[in-house]
């Protein structure tokens, strides 16, 4: 018992020591390694269909109304790396073939960014997806239905209002 008890004693007695001179504290330590680890920055990607409806994820919460999202993660390490991450996402989902990317809307969160790309998927692709998603279920709406879903997080809440508000200069590059 000891054994253990003089460690600590002798841990306090320096610590106390080091607060007398302006030394930092434990706290002081956690909280600037939080501020210096920031957050990875978050990527969603916002399908369109040829018709201009969005495809959402829906998720099922236990007698909980249920919350749809876009597909997504954290960003990779390296931006050369963020359109192969994108399409690995679509292809979890069973969404495949799309070419071509644009960022549509980006929230600044604290320590960290949401991005949101917007794609235009292949025809067909939707239908094919609806065979493979497992947990997740695919839901095809039109941006005039998006106030009535409840969408997270909220940096993918922000940027389907704007799409809703103005889709097509919004997703004018897809």
């Amino acid at each position: 018992m000891s054994l253990v008890l003089l460690p600590l004693a002798i841990m306090l007695m320096v610590a106390d020591q080091h607060r007398r001179r302006g030394w930092p504290t434990w706290s002081d330590l956690l909280r600037l390694r939080a501020r210096a680890w920031p957050v990875p920055d978050r990527l969603y990607v916002l399908p369109v269909t040829d018709a201009g409806d969005l495809v959402l994820v829906r998720h099922h919460r236990d007698g909980r109304r249920p919350y749809h999202t876009l597909p997504g993660g954290r960003a990779p390490r390296f931006a050369e790396q963020t359109e192969a991450a994108l399409a690995d996402w679509l292809a979890g989902i069973g969404l495949a073939g799309v070419r071509r990317w644009a960022l549509v809307h980006v929230e600044e969160r604290a320590g960290h960014r949401e991005l949101v790309y917007a794609c235009r998927l292949p025809p067909g692709a939707v239908e094919a997806a609806g065979a493979t998603a497992r947990h997740e279920r695919l839901v095809v709406v039109a941006p005039s239905v998006l106030d009535e879903l409840d969408v997270h997080p909220h940096g993918v809440a922000h940027a389907l209002r704007r799409v809703r508000a103005d889709s097509q200069q919004t997703l004018r590059g897809v």
